[in-house]
């Protein structure tokens, strides 16, 4: 049993490394114009609640990051981008491995039945999708999990606010 939840962790750590995407691979260029934003926090699951990780915390820290370090961002629980924090965590013994992402949704406009640059689309689509990314995985002792947690968080939101303001001079 034991085995098999340590397999697991190891498991999931290494397809982490494959599924996390750096900042880099971002264009900044869709961050233009954004103006106002909602937050999404993922509902956590039973080992970060464990380990004293809350949606309330998540938010709280995000909410002061955002309005502190990108006052012309305007929080707004009407708006339709979004930033979604999302935190999957594994932990067993003394050890925690988790995956930390943060992306930025905004509307996008899908052209129906346009193949080709400069071809008429026949109907357009509204949709949802993720415009900007980043993530990290954590591993550590259990006790230090909320705060490499909080710690990473705000590294993932000053990469954003940064990519932000690169957008928006």
């Amino acid at each position: 049993m034991r085995l098999a939840r340590s397999l697991r962790i190891l498991g999931f750590a290494v397809l982490s490394l494959f599924l996390t995407v750096p900042a880099q691979a971002s264009l900044p260029a869709y961050l233009r114009g954004l103006r106002s934003v909602d937050i999404l926090i993922e509902a956590l699951d039973k080992d970060a609640q464990d380990l004293g990780i809350t949606h309330e915390m998540l938010m709280n820290q995000t909410f002061v990051a955002l309005k502190s370090k990108a006052p012309v961002l305007k929080y707004d629980n009407t708006a339709e981008p979004y930033l979604y924090v999302h935190l999957t965590m594994l932990s067993q013994g003394y050890s925690f491995a988790a995956i930390l992402s943060l992306e930025l949704y905004r509307p996008v406009d899908l052209r129906i039945g346009e193949d080709h640059i400069g071809q008429a689309p026949s109907t357009h689509a509204f949709a949802l999708a993720s415009v900007w990314e980043n993530g990290a995985l954590l591993t550590g002792p259990r006790d230090e999990a909320s705060t490499q947690v909080r710690e990473e968080l705000d590294t993932l939101l000053e990469s954003f606010f940064a990519d932000y303001y690169r957008a928006n001079p």
